[in-house]
């Protein structure tokens, strides 16, 4: 649930036990991103040997920060990731935080709340342009159908999702199903190249 809250949100919590929470908190402009970790220790005696690492994504470029190896009780650290777009992927990487706790060494594997979406910029077009593009896509889409647990969705609700959230540009008036939404987004990477998404 956390990690699909934080599709459409820059910031909350990643991870939370009994003895640390690992909160999150990201920003983005077209292919860079900068995201902070932050470990929190809820113990009453100090997390040493704090170390994270990041499973290898080809098309993310990340860099991260210093992190301190201990963590004092009741204190909190954080360490800052650089992060490059250069092209789509489906899933993002991971992140493996370890760290000698109260019940001993600790590996923690979460993944890293990095959807493509978070590069994606919105896209304005007219209907012609849009089922122009569309119909280029014939045979190379992929469709998901699922149901939705209000029907119909409310306007805004989608709205503040796909715009906000996602990064797609909502395109009103397109489709003359009005259950249907249209919404288009460009996946920014940082060799330039179009990645638009319908």
């Amino acid at each position: 649930a956390a990690l699909s809250a934080l599709a459409v949100r820059n910031d909350g919590v990643l991870h939370e036990d009994g003895v640390v929470q690992i909160g999150v908190k990201m920003e983005f402009q077209a292919h860079q991103g900068r995201l902070a970790l932050f470990f929190g220790n809820k113990a009453a005696a100090p997390l040493n040997n704090v170390s994270t690492s990041f499973s290898p994504q080809p098309a993310l470029q990340l860099q991260p920060g210093p992190l301190a190896a201990t963590i004092g009780p009741r204190q909190q650290q954080s360490q800052v990731i650089l992060v490059q777009c250069g092209g789509g992927y489906a899933d993002p990487p991971q992140v493996k935080v370890s760290f000698d706790g109260p019940a001993g060494p600790t590996q923690l594997i979460l993944p890293l709340p990095l959807p493509p979406t978070k590069f994606n910029s919105p896209l304005q077009v007219s209907g012609a342009d849009f089922f122009a593009k569309w119909k280029g896509y014939d045979g190379h889409e992929t469709q998901v159908v699922f149901k939705l647990t209000a029907v119909p969705l409310a306007e805004p609700t989608v709205e503040k999702a796909m715009a906000g959230g996602l990064g797609f540009a909502v395109l009103k008036g397109v489709d003359p199903n009005t259950a249907n939404f249209v919404d288009e987004g460009k996946l920014e990477r940082e060799n330039g190249a179009d990645g638009t998404a319908d």
